[in-house]
């Protein structure tokens, strides 16, 4: 898979009350979002709790905790997903290194756990 494309370049973006990063799906067919976690998320070595974090796909946004539950929400491999973090502000222009772990369980190859870690230079846009 390519791990490298697991964070989405140049989509770094302020928001009013923090900030967001665009992540892509390292498999290469459609999985549940329970079966997706965000293992860890750094910005210029800083651990963002999990608490700050929400995943935002399809129109939805739901904290790390409520994925394992959603097993009718899917995650295409064509679509972006959006990490939306509160309370953790970025000014835009400046620049950051982003780190991003990811696990996905897909559903039909049992006992798989594919863990991913990728870091991506970006200017906040």
């Amino acid at each position: 898979m390519m791990v490298d494309k697991i964070i989405e370049p140049d989509s770094l973006r302020a928001l009013p009350r923090g900030f967001s990063v665009g992540v892509r799906l390292p498999w290469y067919r459609t999985v549940p979002l329970s079966t997706v976690e965000i293992v860890s998320l750094k910005v210029d070595e800083r651990q963002i709790p999990g608490g700050n974090i929400r995943f935002a796909i399809n129109g939805g946004e739901w904290s790390l905790d409520e994925l394992p539950a959603l097993t009718e929400q899917d995650w295409f491999v064509i679509d972006t997903a959006e990490l939306r973090v509160r309370d953790e502000r970025l000014e835009s222009g400046s620049e950051h290194a982003v780190e991003l772990v990811l696990a996905v369980f897909p559903p039909y190859i049992r006992g798989l756990r594919r863990l991913l870690r990728w870091s991506l230079r970006m200017k906040v846009h």
